[in-house]
C-alpha cells in the first residue's frame, strides 16, 4: 500500500485563483499517483436521483458526466456522485466534515476519463438522510460500515482511495478491514485516529453527534 500527503501549505490562498490551482494540481497528484492498479468491477447502476441530474448534472460528454444515484444501505439511503466508466479503476472520494461529496463537483469532472469515481454522502450529510436521534450512531465505526455496504453494493472489489479531514478515519477503516481491496491512499489533512481531534473540534463533534 503507497501513502501520499497532499497536505495543503500553510499561508496559501483561499480565493478562487488559489482555489483552482489547488483542484487542478491535485488532479494531477491524483492523477500520477493512480497510474498503477486493475480496473474495478462494475454493478449495475442504480435508479438516478431525477431531480439533482436535472440540475446539478456537468454535461460536457459522456466520459465526464458525473450523475446522481442512491443506494439503500440497511436503513440508510446514501446518496453519491458517479462518474467515469464502469470498467475503469476504481476511485473512492469521502468527503470531509462538515461537507459532503459536493465538494468534489470540481475534480470528478477532471479525472473521470480515467476512473469511476464514486463520491458518497456520509449519514446526516449532504443528500444522505439522517437517521433519527438516538437511532444510528454516528461514530466513525458506524459510518465506516455504510460505506463499507454502499462499495460492496456498488461492486467495488478494487481501488483507490482519496481521504480528507474526517473522511480519513472512514476511510482508514476500510482499508485496515479489508487491504486487499485498497491499492492506493492518498490523505490531506486526514487524521488516523480520535486523539488527533484536538479541543477546538469539540463543538462541531457535538453538532455531528
Amino acid at each position: 500500500m503507497q501513502y501520499f500527503d497532499l497536505t495543503t501549505a500553510p499561508g496559501s490562498g483561499d480565493g478562487p485563483a488559489d482555489m483552482s490551482r489547488r483542484m487542478m494540481a491535485l488532479a494531477c497528484c491524483l492523477g500520477t499517483a493512480f497510474a498503477l492498479g486493475a480496473g474495478a468491477l462494475c454493478a449495475a447502476t442504480p435508479r438516478a436521483d431525477k431531480a439533482a441530474h436535472q440540475t446539478n448534472t456537468v454535461a460536457t460528454g459522456d466520459a465526464v458526466r458525473v450523475t446522481y444515484h442512491p443506494q439503500k444501505v440497511a436503513a440508510v439511503e446514501v446518496f453519491y456522485r458517479q462518474a467515469g466508466r464502469c470498467d475503469a479503476p476504481g476511485l473512492l472520494l469521502p468527503h470531509g466534515v462538515p461537507s459532503a461529496s459536493h465538494m468534489f463537483r470540481n475534480l470528478m469532472p477532471l479525472l473521470a476519463s480515467q476512473y469511476r469515481l464514486i463520491a458518497p454522502d456520509l449519514p446526516g450529510f449532504g443528500n444522505t438522510k439522517a437517521s433519527p436521534r438516538g437511532r444510528f450512531d454516528c461514530s466513525f465505526d458506524n459510518l465506516y460500515k455504510v460505506i463499507e455496504g454502499c462499495t460492496e453494493a456498488l461492486g467495488l472489489t478494487r481501488y483507490r482511495m482519496y481521504v480528507f479531514d474526517y473522511g480519513a478515519p472512514v476511510g482508514f477503516r476500510r482499508a485496515a478491514a479489508h487491504p486487499e481491496r485498497v491499492s492506493v491512499i492518498i490523505s490531506q489533512n486526514g487524521n488516523a485516529y480520535l486523539e488527533g481531534f484536538s479541543e477546538q473540534w469539540d463543538a462541531w463533534k457535538a453538532y455531528w453527534r
